[in-house]
């Protein structure tokens, strides 16, 4: 019989019953199998919700676990030989017994991995002990077996699996990146809407992209007017704002859509024609592959939870977060305001983009000297960083009225080329129709006095 140092049903129940009532959890135990629970019942109830949530299941309850686990027949016959009413008797006490904290929740995931790596490590010693008995195994022969078992067990609890050989991955690696070129004009990745952004940057698997301007100078209208392009091309995609409510934000999109000013389409001030544009834009909007979800309060571990369910429910493939901001400025310093934007780009860049393989978009505010706050850090993490800013009337002047009322410059960029401080793309803002585009006429680049030929 075995050690009851080598198991813990209060472990694995506590795993079950946190799942049931917090299924998105899962997230946190991507490392946890169900063949490490000790009692196979529990490893069989972990798997049927494994199973629901990877389906997108809406609820984990008595009945969806049921009809998984006998959609098994040998999950079915484990159940029944155990308990029949094992499944009831467990949600009944999920609610006492849950864990609804993610890291009181990751420490009995933890704790159920770690009793199974040692039961397994404590079979294979008894082996050993048994072969060292017998004398006509060598030492030779002990000796490859012992370190053979040893470590194919510690490779299989590293980082969830064995550590893949780059070499053997070489030709898998490189047709994803062969996939991800369109095949009509080879460009790679996402392209803006924004072509004269082509020789800067596209929108890439695991890249971070983040567009930095003053408040209130059309960051959120910056990612419509990009969401709008890609499910134009039919890119499933995923909007986290917390910005705008789903009103504000539909009557935005329907503007956007329709050319109808905003508050006329508030105020039902439209046309019968304009009406029939309207009910169209809803329409495509319903057929859309896109979910938008708003929180004013997003925190990083709500922004990490939703992505990775909605990835798992939908798989998006562009994903657009309205922005990162400090959502409680008066309880805490400057540097430390600065350690949390560091660490929402550390979020977006590796854990969203990286972690998801998908590209993120993202925004950031300027200070009143036009400075993203603890830029060093943002550096560090994003890949592109763009400028977004309205011109002054000097500019306009300058620049001539026909060259737009905004602008953009590529501050730091790590998928293209550079541009200099005093560079800029002529952009046209309409607020009226929430569109932006590049201006059709560029300004010319001044030529100081002392370098014009004599």
């Amino acid at each position: 019989m075995i050690n009851d140092a080598l198991y813990d049903i209060n472990a694995e129940t506590g795993v079950l019953c946190s799942l049931i009532q917090n299924p998105n959890l899962m997230t946190y135990s991507d490392a946890l199998l169900p063949n490490y629970f000790y009692k196979k019942e529990n490893g069989v109830i972990y798997w049927a919700i494994q199973q629901l949530w990877q389906n997108s299941s809406d609820k984990i309850d008595e009945f969806n676990i049921t009809m998984q686990v006998n959609s098994n027949e040998s999950c079915k016959n484990i159940i029944n030989s155990f308990d029949k009413n094992f499944i009831q008797t467990l949600v009944e006490k999920a609610g006492y017994v849950a864990r609804d904290n993610k890291e009181e929740y990751k420490n009995l995931a933890n704790i159920v991995i770690s009793l199974n790596f040692k039961r397994e490590l404590y079979n294979k010693l008894t082996t050993f002990t048994n072969e060292c008995l017998k004398k006509q195994v060598g030492f030779d022969e002990i000796n490859l077996s012992i370190r053979n078992e040893i470590d194919d067990l510690a490779s299989r609890y590293i980082t969830q699996d064995k550590i893949p050989m780059y070499n053997q991955m070489v030709y898998q690696i490189w047709d994803r990146i062969v996939s991800r070129r369109d095949p009509e004009t080879g460009v790679y990745g996402l392209p803006s809407k924004f072509e004269v952004f082509k020789p800067y940057f596209t929108y890439q698997p695991g890249e971070l992209v983040i567009v930095a301007a003053r408040r209130k100078n059309g960051k959120s209208v910056f990612g419509m007017n990009e969401l709008m392009h890609m499910l134009k091309k039919g890119i499933p995609c995923v909007l986290l704002d917390t910005e705008m409510n789903n009103d504000l934000w539909t009557t935005r999109a329907l503007s956007y859509l329709t050319k109808i000013e905003e508050n006329r389409i508030k105020s039902g001030s439209y046309s019968a024609s304009e009406e029939l544009m309207i009910k169209d834009a809803l329409d495509w909007l319903h057929h859309q592959n896109f979910e938008r979800v708003y929180d004013p309060q997003w925190t990083m571990d709500k922004v990490y939870t939703t992505a990775r369910v909605l990835k798992n429910k939908m798989n998006f493939q562009f994903l657009i977060h309205d922005y990162i901001k400090i959502t409680d400025e008066k309880t805490i310093s400057t540097s430390e305001q600065y350690n949390i934007l560091g660490n929402w780009c550390n979020l977006l860049k590796n854990d969203i983009a990286g972690g998801l393989d998908v590209p993120v978009l993202s925004f950031a505010q300027l200070n009143r000297f036009d400075k993203i706050a603890d830029s060093d850090k943002i550096e560090r993490y994003a890949s592109t960083g763009i400028k977004w800013s309205k011109k002054t009337p000097k500019e306009i002047q300058s620049d001539g009225a026909q060259c737009g009322n905004y602008k953009a410059n590529i501050m730091f960029n790590r998928l293209g080329d550079d541009m200099d401080e005093d560079e800029y793309i002529d952009f046209v803002f309409d607020k009226k129709s929430l569109s932006i585009d590049v201006s059709k006429q560029q300004h010319k680049e001044k030529v100081p006095d002392f370098m014009k030929s004599k």
